[in-house]
């Protein structure tokens, strides 16, 4: 992420979601272990493109001021 340059910051839903719950995030490992050690999801489950989704919490959360 581009810190302390605002304007360089993705806001498109994918990338929104993917600062938030991205499996390749040092923070999240911990998390993503759990969620894959007890539930399987199907491939593609969730499709952050929509726009119920790029309207959902998560897409708030992710635009929350700073």
């Amino acid at each position: 992420m581009a810190q302390g340059q605002p304007e360089l910051r993705r806001v498109d839903a994918f990338s929104l979601a993917e600062t938030i719950w991205g499996q390749n995030e040092p923070q999240h490992k911990d998390f993503w272990s759990a969620v894959e050690s007890h539930f399987n999801f199907p491939q593609n489950y969730v499709n952050f493109e929509t726009e119920e989704q790029q309207l959902s919490a998560t897409y708030a959360m992710a635009n929350a001021v700073d």
